[in-house]
Protein backbone atom coordinates (compact mmCIF):
# COMPACT_ATOMS: atom_id res chain seq x y z
CA UNK A 1 0.00 0.00 0.00
CA UNK A 2 1.50 3.39 -1.07
CA UNK A 3 1.12 6.19 1.02
CA UNK A 4 0.68 10.01 0.35
CA UNK A 5 3.51 12.08 1.19
CA UNK A 6 2.86 15.85 2.47
CA UNK A 7 5.84 18.08 3.42
CA UNK A 8 5.35 21.02 6.36
CA UNK A 9 6.38 24.11 4.73
CA UNK A 10 8.98 24.55 7.32
CA UNK A 11 10.60 21.33 6.32
CA UNK A 12 11.18 22.66 2.88
CA UNK A 13 12.86 25.35 4.05
CA UNK A 14 15.25 24.00 6.46
CA UNK A 15 16.07 21.35 3.47
CA UNK A 16 17.06 24.45 1.48
CA UNK A 17 19.34 25.37 4.07
CA UNK A 18 21.08 22.51 4.37
CA UNK A 19 24.83 21.15 1.75
CA UNK A 20 22.93 19.87 -1.24
CA UNK A 21 24.57 16.06 -0.40
CA UNK A 22 22.61 16.02 3.19
CA UNK A 23 19.42 17.42 1.49
CA UNK A 24 19.77 14.46 -1.31
CA UNK A 25 20.29 12.33 1.54
CA UNK A 26 17.27 13.73 3.64
CA UNK A 27 15.00 13.72 0.56
CA UNK A 28 15.99 10.35 -0.15
CA UNK A 29 14.75 8.95 3.20
CA UNK A 30 11.44 10.67 2.72
CA UNK A 31 10.65 9.48 -0.13
CA UNK A 32 10.86 5.96 0.77
CA UNK A 33 8.52 6.64 3.57
CA UNK A 34 5.68 6.45 0.65
CA UNK A 35 6.45 2.43 -0.06
CA UNK A 36 7.21 1.92 3.77
CA UNK A 37 6.06 4.38 6.57
CA UNK A 38 7.86 2.23 9.49
CA UNK A 39 11.02 0.92 8.00
CA UNK A 40 13.57 -0.29 10.88
CA UNK A 41 14.96 1.73 13.08
CA UNK A 42 11.97 3.72 12.91
CA UNK A 43 11.17 4.66 16.32
CA UNK A 44 7.77 5.88 17.60
CA UNK A 45 7.80 9.10 20.30
CA UNK A 46 6.42 8.94 22.81
CA UNK A 47 5.14 12.31 22.97
CA UNK A 48 2.60 11.98 20.31
CA UNK A 49 0.57 9.76 18.86
CA UNK A 50 1.29 8.62 15.63
CA UNK A 51 4.29 10.53 15.71
CA UNK A 52 7.96 8.52 14.48
CA UNK A 53 11.49 9.75 13.86
CA UNK A 54 13.87 8.08 11.37
CA UNK A 55 18.15 8.55 11.65
CA UNK A 56 20.03 9.38 8.66
CA UNK A 57 23.39 10.07 10.02
CA UNK A 58 23.10 13.06 12.09
CA UNK A 59 19.90 13.87 11.09
CA UNK A 60 16.55 13.03 11.91
CA UNK A 61 13.23 13.43 10.22
CA UNK A 62 10.24 13.29 12.07
CA UNK A 63 6.71 12.52 11.13
CA UNK A 64 3.34 11.58 11.61
CA UNK A 65 1.06 9.12 10.02
CA UNK A 66 -2.15 9.26 9.18
CA UNK A 67 -3.53 5.97 8.54
CA UNK A 68 -7.15 7.13 7.63
CA UNK A 69 -5.75 9.14 4.42
CA UNK A 70 -2.69 7.05 3.94
CA UNK A 71 -0.45 10.14 4.27
CA UNK A 72 2.47 10.34 5.99
CA UNK A 73 3.55 14.04 7.02
CA UNK A 74 6.70 15.14 7.64
CA UNK A 75 6.38 17.70 9.60
CA UNK A 76 10.16 18.43 10.80
CA UNK A 77 14.03 17.31 9.60
CA UNK A 78 17.22 18.92 11.17
CA UNK A 79 19.88 18.20 12.68
CA UNK A 80 19.86 15.87 15.71
CA UNK A 81 21.92 18.89 18.02
CA UNK A 82 18.35 20.96 17.47
CA UNK A 83 15.35 19.20 16.12
CA UNK A 84 14.33 18.10 19.57
CA UNK A 85 14.19 21.62 20.86
CA UNK A 86 12.59 23.14 17.29
CA UNK A 87 9.82 19.65 17.68
CA UNK A 88 9.07 21.26 21.11
CA UNK A 89 7.90 24.59 19.98
CA UNK A 90 5.68 23.14 17.22
CA UNK A 91 2.20 22.07 17.77
CA UNK A 92 2.01 19.28 16.35
CA UNK A 93 -1.85 18.17 17.01
CA UNK A 94 -2.43 21.47 15.15
CA UNK A 95 -0.32 20.38 12.08
CA UNK A 96 -1.57 16.79 11.55
CA UNK A 97 -5.05 18.05 12.51
CA UNK A 98 -5.61 15.95 15.06
CA UNK A 99 -7.31 18.74 17.77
Amino acid sequence: MRYLLRIHARVEDDLAHLHSDIQRRLLAAIHTLSENPRPAGAVRLSAEPATYRIRVGDYRIIYAIIEQQLVVLIIAAGHRSDIYKRLRRLNIRQITGSE
